[in-house]
């Protein structure tokens, strides 16, 4: 930053007086004397500009506060230096109404090219880094999610199964193996064995409603257990969608 701010006095000083310059017309001579169409140029560059240094204020506020846990950070910056300098050139095109101080505004476009290109730069350079940890970030908040949906179902006093489209086991926990006394190894990736052959064509009239969408609670029907025991139930049974809302399977307790 010193470096920048020196480079610059240098300019200024070899280049001043071409940059204050006033050996032009100024803008509002062009405006022919119309204050509305004036006006509303000096306001809009004027609103333009403010916004521009409030967003970059902002830009900085965020990279302090962060305190270096802000990935990238170094792009917040370029950015926040490509904002100020399209402000500067907003505030000086309100200076060039009255005062043509244009090769001042030329230089100052010169800055803001500069800075655009640094801006774009740093973006390419890091554009497959951000995509890169936005998707760690977001499968990062997928697992921790799993992992508490597993705790909930783990800890669950009552029966939990979990199935794919084909009534696949997908999840079993503790209570169903207390219950039905198949572990969890046996049947996960396994057709379903709960079903008495008795009760097929109820139970696949229960998986038809489920998969159409149908939530069902409360009721009773038997299953077999892994001894070969039948044992009166009451299931509640709904449909499991993914993240793009495409039916997966269903959860049954």
């Amino acid at each position: 930053m010193i470096v920048g701010v020196a480079i610059l006095a240098v300019i200024l000083w070899l280049f001043g007086q071409t940059l204050l310059a006033t050996n032009f017309l100024p803008h509002s001579y062009c405006l022919v004397g119309n204050a509305r169409l004036l006006w509303t140029n000096v306001i809009a560059d004027l609103l333009i500009g403010l916004s521009y240094v409030l967003i970059s204020v902002t830009l900085v506020w965020v990279v302090r506060r962060t305190r270096g846990d802000l990935p990238y950070s170094e792009f917040f910056w370029a950015f926040g230096l490509f904002i100020v300098s399209c402000g500067v050139t907003h505030f000086l095109e309100v200076v060039t109404i009255w005062k043509p101080v244009y090769w001042l505004s030329a230089f100052a476009k010169g800055v803001t090219a500069l800075a655009s290109v640094g801006t774009a730069a740093v973006l390419l350079a890091c554009a497959d880094k951000i995509v890169a940890l936005v998707r760690t970030a977001r499968e990062s908040a997928a697992r921790r999610g799993n992992e508490r949906f597993r705790t909930l179902i783990e800890a669950s006093p009552v029966g939990v199964v979990a199935f794919d489209r084909d009534t696949r086991i997908l999840t079993w926990n503790s209570a169903a193996v207390r219950i039905f006394g198949w572990e969890e190894a046996e049947v996960i990736g396994a057709v379903s064995p709960l079903t008495p052959a008795d009760r097929q064509a109820e139970h696949q009239a229960l998986l038809k409603k489920t998969f159409a969408g149908e939530i069902s609670t409360g009721i009773e029907t038997t299953c077999i257990t892994r001894d070969a025991r039948i044992l009166p139930v009451a299931v509640s049974i709904a449909p499991v969608y993914d993240e793009a809302g495409t039916l997966t399977g269903g959860m049954v307790i």
